[in-house]
């Protein structure tokens, strides 16, 4: 279900429009689901040999003749929504540690687009991994709300609004009742940043986004409007070479951060764990 500028239709005095079907089917699985699954076959498959840390960020990554050595060292996040989104992400993480260096055979950089074993590969490579970093010429930073269509609804449909006013909302549909639908805006749109109460956050959905207003619980406006601002990726592309010897390698954001619409960026992601997992079965000498 789209709503647009000039596409929408009156029906009882509220904004409707009909559904259109696409050619394509897409199946859709939230991120935080996809993440318990994976820990669960982390946990249930492989903790004899995978240990899984929380709260810890790569602080160096070092070549030497037995592998590789790797910083990690402990944070603390603490969202604070102020008004600079840039501001907020450094205010946000902390480090509570020092750093802690373990000797590892293979060091796969799946650390986002922000990706330190990225960093550490392009300035150790010689040239041989080039990374381009695109400068965002149409900026935006998010926050969430929850979507609870009513019952008479079908389970099935994507919702998508753009205004006007350059304020977008994306949602996708999922197998439970509720959506997590995205507000993307500008970093320096006060209409968004300013809201700090419940009764603010209604208002400014009633204004923009009345297609909406009947799928928003009262709870969710509270915590729309004490949730800090998110970023979105650096957008950049790694390449030609991806790995460095054959204890180093990159996979998903760290090589290609793309917006996150529609899942993109964890599609791709899955796509290159296929490659570097028959990579690694096509050389079973190699340590890696």
């Amino acid at each position: 279900r789209s709503w647009s500028p000039g596409n929408l239709e009156s029906k009882n005095g509220t904004l409707s429009l009909s559904v259109a079907k696409s050619g394509y089917k897409t199946l859709v699985m939230q991120r935080d689901r996809l993440q318990a699954s994976l820990l669960d076959v982390l946990s249930s498959r492989y903790s004899h040999s995978v240990d899984v840390v929380f709260n810890t960020e790569c602080a160096s990554v070092a070549l030497n003749g037995e592998g590789v050595t790797i910083g990690m060292r402990a944070t603390q996040f603490t969202p604070k929504n102020l008004t600079d989104p840039l501001e907020r992400m450094r205010s946000s993480t902390t480090i509570v540690g020092n750093v802690e260096k373990r000797q590892v055979d293979l060091v796969v950089g799946a650390d986002g687009g922000r990706s330190a074993v990225c960093d550490f590969m392009e300035t150790e490579s010689s040239g041989k991994i080039q990374v381009k970093r695109f400068e965002d010429e149409n900026k935006r930073v998010y926050k969430t709300i929850t979507l609870d269509p009513p019952d008479s609804e079908p389970r099935n449909l994507s919702y998508g609004v753009r205004t006007e006013q350059e304020l977008i909302i994306e949602s996708l549909p999922t197998h439970q009742d509720k959506q997590i639908a995205v507000l993307l805006f500008r970093p320096d749109d006060q209409r968004v940043l300013s809201i700090k109460t419940e009764a603010q956050a209604k208002a400014f959905f009633t204004e923009f986004f009345p297609m909406l207003v009947a799928y928003i619980r009262e709870e969710s406006y509270s915590f729309f409007a004490s949730q800090a601002v998110s970023l979105l990726p650096v957008f950049k592309h790694c390449g030609a070479t991806l790995h460095l010897s054959n204890s180093t390698v990159l996979v998903g954001d760290s090589i290609h951060a793309v917006k996150p619409y529609f899942g993109l960026g964890a599609n791709s992601a899955l796509e290159d764990t296929i490659v570097l997992r028959r990579a690694l079965d096509a050389s079973p000498a190699a340590r890696a």
